[in-house]
């Protein structure tokens, strides 16, 4: 199925079978981070959730969509991230949400933001369009010895999410669920004779709850495709 003009609102076909639609870019505020480990992404997702939406009420700017995390690089050890979430218009300077710690050594549950038995959040792209396994490279300035053992600096920033001929599906299911939805959407897409590229990202269409049924929780995938 395709279509022309889409705002992006799905839902779309399920992840074996997606959709092909012709987007708008839209307005996002969104933090930035190079060369995180994806093995953190959690406590990423966590300190720009809980502090992003107090700092676009304090500017004035009101949330446009549900969240999203868009990926530039293949995830491996690492990967080029940005979390954020679109607005009603461009977002002027930039805000400080606070900082994430990335310990040496092994990330464990504490550092993860979930403990053990539990969803450790809206972290499947690792199985992505660009999942080659080749690694994401280092943020600019970062320390020799590589990303764990650093301290990351989270600052919102105006960015935009693409747009033009995408790939579009919709996930129903549990955050732990991604990665094999992410695997079924690029076969899907590479039967039909379509090639993946970057950026590809996630839109959480459902807030999740505590008390909800995993079952119920939508995500929304969307990848570029190789012209």
């Amino acid at each position: 199925m395709s279509g022309e003009g889409a705002a992006v609102p799905g839902p779309y076909g399920a992840p074996e079978h997606p959709d092909i639609v012709t987007a708008d870019e839209t307005v996002t505020v969104a933090v930035r981070v190079d060369g995180y480990p994806t093995a953190a992404l959690p406590a990423l997702f966590d300190t720009v959730f809980t502090g992003l939406f107090p700092a676009l009420a304090e500017a004035g700017v009101r949330p446009a969509g549900p969240a999203y995390s868009l990926y530039t690089s293949a995830p491996a050890q690492t990967v080029d991230i940005e979390v954020g979430i679109p607005v009603d218009r461009v977002f002027e300077g930039e805000a400080l949400l606070g900082t994430v710690p990335v310990g040496a050594g092994p990330v464990g549950a504490a550092q993860m933001g979930a403990s053990s038995g539990e969803d450790a959040g809206p972290v499947g792209a690792e199985a992505g369009p660009a999942g080659t396994g080749a690694e994401a490279g280092a943020s600019p300035g970062a320390e020799a010895g590589g990303a764990e053992g650093r301290v990351f600096e989270l600052r919102a920033v105006a960015s935009a999410v693409p747009g033009g001929r995408i790939a579009a599906a919709t996930y129903l299911g549990g955050f732990d669920g991604l990665s094999g939805a992410w695997q079924t959407l690029v076969a899907a897409l590479e039967s039909q004779g379509e090639t993946p590229a970057v950026p590809f990202w996630e839109v959480y269409v459902t807030e999740p709850r505590p008390d909800m049924d995993p079952a119920e929780l939508r995500t929304d995938l969307f990848t570029a495709l190789e012209r």
